[in-house]
């Protein structure tokens, strides 16, 4: 952030409590409501904002230390119910019972996010800390289905081992027959960038 041209905190229309930073490059946007976005936008493609003008060390070890705090998840998986269900009467309940179950192991969530795809409707839920209330994206009011496949990916301050396992958990506690078509938990590899500024460069 010390080092961006330009700072953009993204929903801004569910989230007041943005850092509280003055400078002139920080930007509000929402892209459920367009605030800010035609602003943001403008910007950025007529060149209005200067590039480039700030150059730091970064300190790559102390940056994967942080990131490997981190355990990733993704998980692809289809949920076939005998009395079929909505997209939100899925998704919700497994979206709180992660929550819950992180929160009880004393687990950071830094992103959660599920989605649920239907022949009646598509339906994404997440939340990026714990004890959020969800940010919903979709259609609600699409009708039950039998058959839903489902996408998960989460973020959280674990060991892979333990977070795959707490997943594990909460999936066959779901109404149905579940399938996992794919499974990945893993940390973070170190990053290793092959390029770098290592001079202001402007356009005179």
């Amino acid at each position: 952030m010390e080092e961006a041209d330009l700072i953009c905190f993204t929903k801004s229309d569910l989230y007041a409590d943005f850092p509280d930073l003055q400078a002139a490059s920080v930007r509000h946007l929402s892209s459920v409501s367009g605030d800010g976005v035609k602003a943001w936008l403008n910007e950025v493609l007529t060149g209005k904002v200067q590039t480039g003008m700030k150059i730091l060390e970064i300190d790559y070890q102390r940056y994967a230390q942080a990131e490997a705090r981190l355990a990733w998840l993704n998980c692809s998986f289809s949920l076939t119910l005998v009395n079929p269900l909505t997209s939100s009467a899925v998704v919700g309940p497994l979206l709180d019972g992660l929550d819950e179950s992180l929160t009880a192991e004393n687990l950071q969530i830094a992103h959660m996010k599920v989605s649920d795809d239907t022949s009646t409707g598509f339906l994404k839920a997440s939340i990026t800390r714990n004890g959020d209330a969800p940010a919903l994206l979709g259609d609600l009011q699409a009708s039950q289905s039998t058959l839903h496949e489902l996408l998960l990916n989460i973020r959280a301050a674990a060991k892979p081992a333990h977070l795959q396992f707490l997943v594990e958990q909460s999936v066959s506690k779901l109404p149905g027959s579940v399938q996992i078509k794919a499974m990945q938990c893993f940390k973070p590899s170190a990053p290793k960038p092959e390029y770098r500024l290592c001079e202001v460069v402007t356009n005179e």
